[in-house]
């Protein structure tokens, strides 16, 4: 059983019932053997083949079945405030992410 890939492609919803996306990714704890966090691909078209990907920590993880149920609440798309992105590499929206 490989826990990475048995995740892949599973429909990630926050505690209010919303679906945020799929799991694009999972970052690997090595030195716990464990899930650290899961990378979520956010539904939508996009003309580059990329959409806006968020992390969600182990620790946010409820439950996972059918679906990845997740205890946080990502806010409606008119209360998200636009960030500037001054590096290429969106540093800035993953420390946000985090709460670094």
């Amino acid at each position: 059983m490989n826990i990475a890939e048995d995740l892949l492609g599973k429909e990630v919803i926050d505690d209010s019932g919303n679906l945020m996306g799929v799991v694009k990714d999972v970052t690997w704890d090595y030195e716990n053997n464990r899930v650290e966090s899961l990378v979520i691909q956010k539904s939508g078209f996009s003309l580059f083949g990329s959409s806006e990907k968020q992390f969600v920590l182990y620790e946010n993880i409820h439950s996972i079945g059918d679906k990845v149920l997740v205890n946080i609440n990502i806010p409606a798309p008119a209360e998200v405030k636009e960030e500037e992105d001054d590096d290429e590499f969106g540093l800035n929206k993953i420390r946000s992410n985090l709460k670094l």
